[in-house]
């Protein structure tokens, strides 16, 4: 097994994660990756996915996280803060589906009811929490449809031949 890494370098990781093109790409950073399932590279994936590029890096980042599923040693009410105070693009689904995998669904969904009843958070804060508030009300099956179009976009092709 390879050693574990303390810390990742994020610029280097993002930059690796924006030239994703396909699932081959993402299949071989993955490959790359996933020995190294460990809380800092949880971390590093999480920081990347929630802080928009401009580019795919942090919807990869997303996927990788779901995909590796490395685990983190923070509750999910300090991530939920971190989502709240980042630069989240709220339509990467993956962050959510994440925090559903590492925490179910019914935690999670009692945790964004009791951030969402506190009034100590601002409106830019509250707008992400209910963001992921809304992801999580859909069915987890939605939330994971984006890794599932490349084996289904390939199994119509099969069947197309």
């Amino acid at each position: 097994m390879k050693e574990q890494i303390e810390s990742w370098n994020i610029p280097e990781l993002s930059a690796k994660f924006a030239n994703i093109k396909n699932y081959d790409d993402f299949f071989s950073v993955f490959r790359e990756l996933a020995p190294y399932s460990s809380e800092a590279l949880a971390e590093a994936l999480f920081e990347i996915s929630i802080n928009q590029t401009g580019n795919v890096a942090d919807a990869m980042a997303g996927c990788l996280l779901i995909a590796i599923e490395p685990s983190m040693n923070y509750s999910c009410n300090e991530l939920l803060i971190k989502i709240s105070q980042s630069r989240w693009n709220v339509s990467n689904r993956e962050v959510p589906f994440y925090l559903v995998s590492q925490f179910g669904k019914i935690h999670l969904n009692s945790v964004l009811i009791e951030m969402l009843s506190d009034s100590s958070f601002s409106e830019s804060e509250r707008i992400y929490i209910d963001s992921v508030s809304y992801w999580v009300s859909s069915p987890a099956a939605k939330l994971v449809e984006p890794l599932h179009y490349f084996e289904w976009q390939e199994v119509i092709e099969r069947e197309n031949t």
